[in-house]
């Protein structure tokens, strides 16, 4: 069964989604990350004490962190921080390098090819991410019943974890 995400998702300054807290910060995160995959995009649980509360594939190049935070009371802060994937990229440069020794024209392509997979990447973990998400959280309402919750202001700020 699909676990409903509580919505209306709202935008935050950063890049954040703020989403209301009907549940309990760990029930909403599982769910958040059962619809990420069912995206299509790799996750990568944590295993102890990492930051983040999941990693995410966005592709051979770009990996990224996805953050959560029940701050300010009644809201899940929702975000997801981008980075290129060190060790794969430094075997790609290692390997453009090597083969632009013996075939300079093979760099255009193969930089070419980076390229794209890193724009790839920095949108399946970016804009499309965030727009699945904002779809789903707005889709319907949950069952469960909502805790309580202060007012939040029109424009909600943004904290980092």
């Amino acid at each position: 069964m699909r676990e409903v995400l509580p919505g209306p998702a709202r935008d935050a300054p950063g890049g954040v989604l703020m989403l209301p807290l009907d549940r309990p910060r760990p029930i909403i995160t599982e769910a958040i990350i059962a619809a990420i995959r069912r995206q299509g995009i790799r996750v990568v649980l944590p295993r102890g004490w990492e930051r983040y509360d999941a990693r995410l594939i966005g592709s051979w190049l770009v990996v990224a962190d996805l953050f959560t935070s029940a701050h300010p009371t009644g809201w899940l802060q929702f975000r997801v921080r981008t980075r290129i994937a060190r060790l794969p990229a430094a075997v790609w440069l290692a390997a453009a390098t090597f083969l632009a020794i013996r075939f300079p024209i093979s760099l255009a392509g193969s930089g070419g090819l980076a390229l794209f997979e890193i724009a790839r990447g920095l949108w399946r973990t970016g804009p499309y991410l965030r727009s699945r998400i904002r779809d789903r959280a707005g889709a319907t309402a949950g069952t469960a019943e909502p805790m309580e919750r202060t007012p939040m202001p029109a424009e909600p700020e943004a904290v980092a974890p």
